[in-house]
């Protein structure tokens, strides 16, 4: 499997590479992405749809962002900026990898319990 963005977006570790399924460690998390192989499913250029939307929660969105940038994404889709939502700032941004897939990369407020 190919995966020269993930590899520059937060120094991931290749943890397995089964072909067309690698395992990844992004910031301590298993992460496991596939590619489509004739296997049922297809990538959003065939479909001319996004088919998948990533979110990751990180002590730094920026930096993330900006790596993924420098390693080939579009970062034009959604900068990243800080957004009022109900338990305060939640600082947030995305990207499209070369693949066509939606990457949106915030802080780890969402993650905190707030009153609700």
């Amino acid at each position: 499997m190919r995966l020269p963005l993930l590899t520059g977006i937060s120094a991931p570790l290749a943890r397995r590479n089964l072909g067309g399924v690698a395992g990844l460690s992004i910031d301590g998390a298993p992460v496991y992405v596939g590619e489509p192989e004739n296997n049922g499913w297809d990538a959003p250029a065939t479909v001319g749809t996004r088919t998948v939307r990533v979110e990751v929660f990180t002590d730094d969105p920026d930096g993330f962002i900006e790596r993924a940038v420098a390693a080939g994404a579009d970062g034009s889709i959604d900068e990243i900026r800080d957004h009022q939502v109900p338990w305060g700032i939640h600082r947030q941004g995305g990207f499209i990898d070369p693949f066509g897939h939606l990457w949106l990369v915030g802080d780890k407020s969402p993650m905190q319990r707030f009153p609700g």
